[in-house]
């Protein structure tokens, strides 16, 4: 797979434009299931979720939570929760929208706390790259995906449940966004 196809790919998906900002200048990290796991896909999100967000620091981009789907503004598009394609799944006080691509999915995870949702995602800095891996690695293995020519891509990991929890216990995955609910 190669970067270019990679980021098309991405483009189909939910945050993408989120996530964007941090590909430019960072490699993703790319997960080999589904997680967690051993949690089964929510068909719904709960109803304390349900309604619309806007996010705190720029105050332009909404996100808009229904019952099995969800609208991120930027997108202008509204994303179904599907089995094997979309799932939502949660994780002691973490949900983790996982998203289907060709061979892995990409895992964004959020908490709700007093009416706002932080958003969470591994990154790997460009500068950092090896600082970044290394704290990783500290916990789990970290495979190399390559492009035809080569080129890193992607790091891809496939965490136990306990490598699952040590990631979020050890702040891996890290604040990338804040969403603040409208009454």
């Amino acid at each position: 797979m190669n970067l270019t196809m990679y980021l098309k790919m991405r483009k189909l998906h939910v945050f993408t434009l989120l996530v964007s900002f941090f590909m430019v200048s960072c490699k993703p990290v790319i997960f080999k299931n589904s997680e967690p796991k051993h949690k089964e896909a929510l068909l719904e999100f709960p109803d304390f979720l349900l309604g619309k967000y806007i996010e705190t620091k720029d105050k332009r981009d909404t996100l808009t939570i229904a019952k099995n789907s969800f609208e991120y503004k930027l997108l202008n598009e509204v994303q179904i929760l599907s089995a094997n394609k979309l799932e939502l799944k949660q994780y002691k006080d973490y949900f983790l929208i996982n998203i289907k691509g060709k061979g892995y999915w990409n895992v964004i995870s959020f908490t709700y706390k007093k009416n706002k949702i932080f958003v969470y995602f591994i990154v790997v800095e460009k500068g950092k790259e090896e600082e970044s891996i290394d704290e990783i690695k500290e916990i789990i293995p970290v495979n190399e995906i390559l492009s035809n020519t080569g080129i890193l891509d992607a790091y891809l990991i496939d965490p136990t449940e306990k490598e699952l929890q040590e990631l979020f216990a050890k702040a891996i995955f890290r604040e990338v966004i804040v969403f603040k609910k409208l009454k």
